[in-house]
């Protein structure tokens, strides 16, 4: 291979690891994420994640648990040792504006099923006030079962 060729190959190469690295999610201060989620047995929900720049999170239902990022790629895990579906894993995608994000989620139940959901997120605090009581989801984004009752607001 003629030198200028191994140049041009590194030069790309070095632009491509700028370009992926470029997505990571970096929190200086605690940021609120408008979580939208859907179950694969649960109706559309909605919930705010509060991340935190040492890489936890708290949900505002009483969820929490270790997030992380690299490059474009986001995992967010629940370790609540109260609830039932500790250990809950969300997966996904940061978009390149750093704004939103997506993915899949799952979580084993005590009777050892594992429901799988999807997911997408937005940074920002929107209001989840404005939700009907029948559209109220069975499930939190921890995966644990919610009482029907059970206000899910902020």
């Amino acid at each position: 291979m003629k030198h200028s060729s191994k140049r041009m190959l590194l030069l790309l190469l070095a632009t491509a690891v700028v370009v992926l690295s470029g997505c990571t999610l970096t929190i200086i201060s605690n940021e609120d994420w408008t979580l939208y989620y859907q179950w694969d047995d649960s109706s559309q929900g909605i919930a705010v994640w509060t991340l935190s720049p040492d890489g936890t999170f708290i949900d505002n239902v009483h969820g929490s648990g270790y997030w992380t990022s690299t490059g474009s790629y986001f995992q967010l895990r629940y370790n609540n040792t109260f609830i039932s579906y500790s250990g809950t894993d969300y997966e996904g995608t940061i978009a390149s504006t750093r704004t939103s994000m997506s993915g899949t989620m799952s979580g084993e139940n005590p009777d050892h099923i594992v429901h799988t959901g999807t997911w997408y997120a937005q940074k920002g605090w929107k209001t989840v006030k404005n939700l009907a009581p029948g559209a109220l989801p069975s499930r939190a984004p921890s995966g644990e079962p919610l009482n029907p009752r059970k206000e899910i607001y902020r």
